[in-house]
């Protein structure tokens, strides 16, 4: 019986180890290439090629690899001894993620990983060639090349979506990077072949470097985010396919030394709408191919100047219409009207400057030093700037950003709501500007915003000489801060003795407020009426002030711009031609009046309105709450005493000031106390 179950035991194992070694080889699939060896894990996705020598190559069309194609490959592992890549070897291979290559690898062939586009992790530290089309639309984010690398064939990263920058060691002989992450060829040192833009770059602008002479095969495919590229006097050729699938590409720069445009350099650039051209139009100067209906199909403008003004912004400019158009996106690059000049100022005869829609920064002096512009145009939809009668202001209005140097108007009014001229803002030549309005909302006049207002000699300010002494005015201002200077609008706070019985009326302020000693107004004289040498009881006395404007102010466009008040209550101003004291010179005088309760008359008081502004509310509550808690020391008799006196008792307590915030908050009517 123990022999028998021994026995069936045995066979029970024996069976369960045949199905073990059945279920492990399903999980594996082997092959060999060539003198290699491989094997793919089938549940983790891992594939391990082995082996000394090259891997064959295929071309994915009439000889395809064994792993063409095979979404389920997820990571590819090459061991030492293994010499190359072979030709399309994973072409297709969605699923693929890393491939780890070993010391030994010096060559990645045709096609290698083509369409690999979930592909963003090799090692290529060693890789000596790298051939055409070998990482064509992967899922790389940045690429480096090694300082080893001496190969790199054409669009081998292109149409690769996610890639945002190349960056090649600084030792590499042949290869290099610029600050934008582009891939170039060198030659002595110096950019000569534009290979690979990364095609996930979001800038929207690009100039090339002006030491290329040719932009290669494939060179942009696929950059999508592109609106505006320069192409340099340098380029002799742009090569087949070079920018196609540039479908936001809309304007373009051409140099004056184009010879060629290869098949296809355009198609699919379907967004493309205006050409600049240093030289004629491209098919007049240069051979090109066929499939370019797009650069053929777009306006043409010759004779062109264009640059670079920003890190994503270009400039064009078009001197048959002399016109100068600003495209791109973000901020301009700094200026300053002596180190660091603007381009612009550099354009002959450019009239017309075009701000564009995504243009976010214009920077101070950029238009220092274009003597003939007349006109700043900023292209609807801009959310950061406005052009009003062809001035450059922010979209809020609160910055007037440059003026046209050779507009001729004598007289210039900035708008009311500036608050800040910028430096630089009416430029190197402004020699017509004689007289500038400025608003009573200016706080900054940045540096050397005037000063080459030569013949400016007079400003008229919208305010008064407190508000103007408050303006920050930085230095090269001079012919600002030394015209004649006027102002429209004052605050007048006037205090005057009331009268009071028996006493003499006075006729003129000799001691102002110390708020009013730097007032554009004196001489300040005071009329009564009626005339009395003494002030009688129960008579109300009307008094007239009068003041004087001095010569530096003129009088407001509309005497509402000036505001009074006597003894704290708000008076009407009016403008009179007039002489006083016998004077036969005339001059211009504000005038005001105020008419006091008659003398010794009981205060009118209403019963709840504790501060006398005709209104109850709870700050009169407050006030007799006060009062009553002996915070507050309203003599008897006085107008606080008896207008919080609610319930006419001849005290003040919290009584009347309950019912006094009950009335302001409707539920107490006053007009019944």
């Amino acid at each position: 019986m123990f022999k028998k179950t021994i026995s069936v035991l045995l066979a029970v194992l024996m069976l369960a180890s045949l199905f073990a070694v059945a279920a492990t080889a399903a999980d594996y699939e082997d092959g060999t290439l060539g003198s290699l060896t491989w094997q793919l894990n089938k549940t983790t996705g891992e594939l391990r090629i082995a082996g000394t020598g090259e891997m064959p190559n295929y071309n994915h069309r009439s000889l395809k690899s064994p792993f063409d194609s095979n979404p389920n490959i997820k990571k590819v592992v090459v061991g030492e001894g293994v010499t190359s890549v072979g030709g399309a070897m994973f072409y297709g291979c969605t699923g693929l993620t890393k491939a780890v290559l070993p010391s030994t690898v010096d060559t990645v062939q045709i096609s290698a990983f083509h369409d690999c586009a979930s592909l963003a992790d090799v090692n290529m530290e060693n890789v000596i060639q790298i051939r055409n089309f070998a990482f064509y639309n992967t899922g790389f984010t940045e690429v480096n090349i090694s300082a080893k690398t001496t190969f790199i064939g054409l669009t081998v990263f292109a149409d690769c979506e996610k890639l945002t920058r190349f960056t090649a060691a600084q030792d590499n002989a042949k290869y290099g990077s610029d600050a934008d992450g582009v891939l170039y060829e060198k030659e002595y040192g110096a950019y000569t072949k534009l290979l690979q833009y990364p095609a996930g770059r979001k800038q929207v602008a690009y100039g090339i470097a002006d030491t290329v002479k040719t932009v290669c095969y494939g060179a942009f495919v696929g950059a999508n985010a592109l609106t505006d590229v320069l192409i340099p006097y340098s380029v002799e050729v742009v090569d087949n396919y070079a920018f196609s699938e540039c479908r936001s590409l809309t304007r373009i720069g051409f140099g004056e030394n184009i010879t060629t445009v290869g098949q296809g350099a355009f198609t699919m650039c379907n967004s493309l709408k205006s050409v600049y051209s240093e030289a004629g139009a491209p098919a007049a100067q240069a051979t090109v191919g066929v499939d370019n209906e797009e650069l053929t199909g777009a306006a043409v403008y010759t004779n062109c100047e264009f640059g670079v003004c920003g890190d994503e912004m270009v400039y064009y400019y078009d001197p048959s219409a002399k016109r100068c158009t600003v495209e791109g996106r973000g901020d301009m690059d700094e200026y300053d009207y002596d180190m660091n000049p603007s381009e612009f100022g550099y354009l002959a005869g450019m009239t017309s400057a075009s701000i564009g829609r995504d243009v976010a920064g214009v920077s101070d002096y950029a238009f220092w030093g274009c003597d003939t512009l007349l006109l700043l145009i900023v292209e609807s939809g801009n959310k950061n700037y406005e052009a009003v009668d062809g001035v450059l202001f922010s979209a809020d209005g609160t910055r007037l950003c440059a003026y046209p140097s050779a507009v001729m108007d004598e007289t210039y009014t900035v708008p009311d709501g500036v608050a800040e001229i910028a430096p630089g803002a009416f430029g190197e030549k402004c020699e017509s500007l004689k007289k500038v309005i400025l608003p009573k909302s200016l706080k900054t006049v940045g540096y050397s915003a005037f000063e080459n207002c030569g013949n400016l000699k007079n400003v008229t300010y919208r305010g008064g000489s407190l508000s103007w002494g408050a303006i920050t005015i930085e230095d090269a201002n001079d012919p600002l801060k030394n015209a004649e200077r006027k102002y429209t609008a004052d605050t007048l706070n006037i205090t005057v003795p009331e009268p009071k019985e028996g006493e003499t009326p006075v006729t003129s302020l000799t001691t102002l407020p110390s708020a009013e000693k730097f007032s554009p107004y004196n001489n300040y004289a005071l009329r009564w009426s009626p005339t009395d040498a003494t002030f009688k009881k129960g008579t109300a006395y009307t008094v007239t002030v009068t003041a004087e404007l001095k010569n530096n102010y003129v009088l407001p466009d509309d005497t509402a711009d000036v505001t009074a008040t006597i003894n704290g209550h708000p008076v009407t101003v009016s403008a009179e031609w007039i002489s006083l004291g016998g004077s036969s010179n005339k001059t211009w005088y504000l005038k005001a009046s105020y008419t006091f309760p008659a003398v010794g008359a009981e205060p009118e008081v209403r019963l709840g309105d504790v501060d006398g502004n005709g209104e109850i509310n709870s700050a009169d509550a407050r006030l007799c709450l006060r009062r009553a808690v002996a915070l507050e020391t309203y003599e008897k008799g006085s107008k606080e005493f008896i207008a919080c006196d609610v319930h006419k008792d001849n005290q003040v307590t919290a009584a009347d000031a309950r019912l006094i915030l009950r009335a302001a908050v409707g539920l107490e009517d006053p007009s019944t106390w």
